[in-house]
């Protein structure tokens, strides 16, 4: 039996993965919880809505959100209440955009999500968090906490320990890729 007795966090995520076994019963909510975040194997639409009626504790979509038309079957099938956009998962930020459009216009709001990356990706990450359905705090992952050293150089920088300074006066992303760093990190170089 599952419960939520010893988990006292804000925002959790835990393997409940096929057979979708669990009765209401079993589930005991606790008002801590601001959501579940993909509780449920990435392509089991239908069985996360069932689980969203189910359950108080608003479900959030992560890894199913691959692409704008499971996005649309998933708001169609009502089966999130959150969305965790990867902009690289879903191919890029234009990408992104749409899906973000789309939650917007069905309300249902978005945080940011991060994997492993270069100052590039992390560049993408706060461009798609200044979209305006963005609402949830976005997890930006800053390439510095895990890379030896970044290829690029940031026009932005965290402020106050959480803010950022979203550049808007230049074209592009905000950074500048270091030519001499990109090429020590490049495996084969080819020219074509």
């Amino acid at each position: 039996m599952f419960t939520f007795d010893r988990i006292r966090a804000y925002h959790i995520r835990f393997p409940m993965r096929k057979p979708f076994r669990i009765s209401v019963g079993e589930i005991r909510e606790k008002e801590c919880l601001l959501m579940l975040e993909q509780p449920l194997d990435e392509d089991d639409l239908y069985y996360h809505s069932l689980l969203r009626e189910r359950i108080e504790t608003p479900v959030c979509m992560d890894e199913s959100i691959k692409n704008l038309h499971l996005t649309d079957c998933a708001v169609k099938m009502k089966a999130m209440d959150i969305v965790n956009i990867k902009v690289g998962r879903v191919g890029g930020l234009a990408n992104a955009k749409r899906v973000h459009d789309l939650l917007q216009e069905h309300h249902i709001p978005v945080w940011i999500g991060s994997r492993l990356g270069t100052g590039i990706g992390v560049a993408m990450r706060v461009a798609a968090a200044a979209l305006p359905n963005c609402t949830y705090p976005a997890d930006i992952g800053f390439s510095a906490s895990y890379l030896p050293e970044e290829i690029t150089e940031a026009a932005f920088g965290l402020q106050d320990g959480c803010f950022f300074n979203i550049p808007h006066d230049t074209p592009g992303l905000g950074v500048q890729v270091v030519p001499q760093l990109l090429k020590k990190y490049l495996g084969t170089e080819y020219e074509l």
